[in-house]
């Protein structure tokens, strides 16, 4: 019995043993799903929020854009001031501009290049204005695809503060920022030519180099010349480039005849005294930037191997023989006068071939008086021919060439035979 006794003690011992250590467990495990619970409950939208801005917050101070040691703004109030140089940056979804500021002076020159990295296609935005949204989207170049730079060109002819941003239009990666600050030396003047006649800079003969653009859209230029001085003018722009060449004395006419890339080119006479002759180059579109070559030149006239221009009447005619002569009319050089001795039974002939583009006509006579410019049956190029035989002995024989037309000057042969059977 005693047995018994012990046997059913024993079994109820194990059986609330049991039943406890299920209760633990099921304590354990509503423990756990309770703090389960609780960490679901506390991770809220914006718990999460903070979390996502905190770590892009850890990326962006991961940027060093134009080694400022963050990413740079997106705005012009707080544009990144920069100095000529190279520089890196980063753009990437959620950072699509960095605005930067670069100070400019009257006489500077400005070349902005833009280049992304193979995954990204930039804008280079650019503007004085100041206004954030000029420079994101008023004024930006954007010809490239992904991995092609951007190139930009500025000259401001004043003092400012310019607004430079690279734009993200698609893509992430890095960028290179290149900004070149260089200053104006037109004709080796060491600033910028003035644009107004009244401040031109003096030239000699010779080459010279200048530049054109937005604000600074003329170039003024002025020569010393003397009495029937030959000046000749030539402006080559650069490639992608179209100038206008203004010239005169007293009043400025235009040459426009070229394209992109083409010359412009002046020939003059000037009259019988010293002069100021003004040269003026103007960008032909206003916004068009680039640069020029300037060449100039100024000759001594050396009608007939006078060492001077031969004179406008007979009674000062340049002395001449049988033979080939140079010599050079023009519109404010009209007339050159030469005189032959010959005797009584010469044959006479005289011949005048202008260069091809020019036109003239041609006077011969024994008597000065008798002098008129008749011959006159080519054309352009084309020669005039007179033949005279001498009656009397000993006679002076005039002969006269005058421009007629065609270029606006050009240069002429005469050409003087005389034989006596």
């Amino acid at each position: 019995m005693n047995r018994k006794i012990i046997g059913l003690a024993l079994l109820t011992v194990l059986v609330i043993g049991s039943i406890f250590a299920v209760g633990c467990i099921q304590s354990s495990r509503e423990k756990t799903k309770s703090e389960t619970s609780s960490i679901a409950e506390s991770s809220t939208p914006e718990t999460e929020r903070t979390t996502t801005e905190e770590t892009q917050t850890q990326e962006a101070k991961t940027q060093n854009d134009a080694e400022s040691g963050e990413d740079v703004p997106g705005n012009t109030e707080n544009a990144y001031l920069l100095t000529a140089g190279t520089y890196k940056g980063t753009l990437e979804e959620g950072d699509d501009a960095d605005v930067y500021v670069v100070k400019l002076g009257p006489n500077d020159v400005l070349r902005i290049t833009l280049i992304p990295s193979a995954g990204l296609d930039v804008g280079l935005g650019h503007c004085a204005s100041g206004e954030t949204v000029d420079v994101l989207s008023s004024y930006v170049e954007n010809r490239g695809m992904k991995g092609e730079k951007e190139i930009y060109l500025r000259i401001p002819n004043r003092k400012l503060n310019y607004y430079i941003a690279a734009i993200r239009e698609s893509g992430s990666g890095t960028y290179e920022l290149k900004l070149e600050v260089l200053k104006q030396n037109d004709a080796d003047s060491g600033a910028d030519a003035p644009g107004d006649t009244d401040d031109a800079v003096q030239l000699t003969p010779g080459t010279y180099k200048g530049f054109l653009g937005q604000d600074d859209n003329a170039d003024s230029y002025f020569l010393k010349i003397g009495p029937a001085d030959i000046v000749a003018i030539n402006v080559t722009p650069s490639s992608e480039f179209d100038v206008v060449l203004w010239t005169g004395v007293d009043d400025l006419w235009a040459h426009d005849n070229g394209l992109k890339g083409e010359p412009e080119t002046e020939h003059f006479v000037n009259e019988e005294k010293d002069n100021t002759y003004y040269i003026v180059v103007t960008a032909k579109n206003d916004e068009d930037i680039g640069s020029y070559t300037l060449s100039t030149s100024v000759t001594k006239q050396n009608d007939a191997g006078s060492g001077a221009d031969a004179p406008e009447g007979s009674d000062d005619a340049v002395l001449i023989n049988m033979g080939t002569y140079k010599g050079y009319v023009g519109q404010n050089d009209a007339r050159d006068f030469y005189v032959l001795k010959i005797g009584a039974g010469d044959i006479v002939k005289v011949k005048v071939t202008p260069s091809s583009d020019l036109d003239v006509m041609v006077a011969a006579a024994a008597n000065a008086d008798n002098l008129y410019f008749g011959f006159d049956n080519g054309l352009k190029g084309e020669p005039e021919s007179v033949t005279y035989t001498a009656d009397e002995d000993t006679i002076n024989y005039y002969i006269g060439v005058r421009y007629k037309g065609g270029a606006y000057a050009g240069n002429y042969t005469l050409k003087i035979s005389i034989s006596n059977p």
